[in-house]
């Protein structure tokens, strides 16, 4: 797609800035992903690092000599990566001359879509692989999961414990657990809770930390797995991922095709023209986007789901 026959080159820069800036605030899973560039012309695949915890090294030194040495258990896994987008049609008074308002305005609601379809692909991948579940409030089953069944201290510490033992790696000394507004709303009532606003002048915070509890930091998504009905007596069943660093990879997002990557995000902006018979009174133009997309679960012992129910809304 060829956008710079219809926008300068200093125009298409400010809207794929403010498409990034808009869209990364929203993209909360995503920024723990282990980031991996999409080079120019080199297909649709890539590769990511899994690392393995290495073993004691208990065999004391010889004088003078170098121990053996090992083989590093991390391998490289391969992702395949996809296109994504989307479009509206704009009015053909629509200027492509200078900053437009309308084009602007637009440029934010695609960037809210392109942020939800990152998060969402992320959210799944990750639902689809973690093994490790644990039931709030001590429950067995997914069907037996009430909606007083909500996230308490002991189930925190369940995964806590989990991460542990499986020796996942911390983040900046931390979990993450990402949670939605329903389950926030149930922990920030908990006495141990500590707010995000209580450490924000001494930590730096990631995107959407609301606190931290039991050595884990909060993260709020808009987009939490919801298993609408399927708990007990119908109740919705809330998935809450706590995991630690490499847990997964995601594809980065660089600011601008000037990068070098292939996965620069872009505003498309075509105003009408006469080449075309699908407009043929040239009444409308074109405004979207697209970005080049792909996730793995690197290592699925290093998340935990911790499912749940929520206080229904009164």
């Amino acid at each position: 797609m060829n956008k710079t026959s219809t926008l300068t080159q200093l125009m298409q820069t400010y809207y794929d800035r403010q498409f990034l800036e808009r869209a990364k605030p929203s993209l909360a899973m995503w920024q723990f992903g282990q980031k991996r560039n999409l080079p120019v012309n080199e297909g649709i695949l890539i590769n990511y690092t899994r690392y393995t915890v290495l073993p004691a090294a208990t065999t004391p030194l010889t004088e003078g000599a170098n121990p053996a040495g090992l083989d590093l258990s991390a391998t490289t896994v391969t992702a395949t990566i996809a296109e994504y987008g989307d479009y509206t049609q704009i009015s053909s008074l629509v200027s492509v001359t200078a900053i437009d308002k309308d084009i602007s305005e637009k440029t934010e609601l695609f960037a809210d879509q392109a942020a939800l379809t990152v998060e969402t692909i992320v959210r799944n991948a990750v639902y689809d692989q973690t093994t490790q579940i644990i039931y709030a409030n001590g429950k067995s089953a997914l069907a037996s999961v009430a909606s007083t069944d909500t996230l308490s201290t002991s189930d925190i510490q369940k995964g806590v414990r989990k991460l542990k033992k499986q020796k996942a790696m911390k983040m900046n000394g931390y979990w993450i657990c990402m949670i939605g507004p329903d389950v926030e709303y149930d922990i920030t009532k908990d006495a141990a809770w500590v707010s995000a606003a209580e450490y924000a002048g001494s930590t730096p915070l990631f995107e959407g930390e609301v606190g931290k509890w039991f050595g884990t930091r909060f993260v709020y998504t808009t987009e939490p797995y919801i298993q609408s009905g399927a708990g007990s007596s119908g109740a919705d069943v809330y998935s809450n991922f706590m995991f630690g660093k490499n847990a997964y990879g995601v594809v980065d997002f660089p600011a601008g095709a000037a990068s070098g990557s292939a996965n620069a995000p872009s505003i498309i902006v075509k105003k009408p023209g006469p080449t075309t018979t699908a407009d043929p009174l040239n009444r409308f133009g074109t405004c979207g986007w697209q970005l080049t997309f792909g996730q793995l679960v690197l290592n699925a012992t290093w998340i935990v789901n911790l499912k749940c129910g929520v206080t229904p809304e009164s």
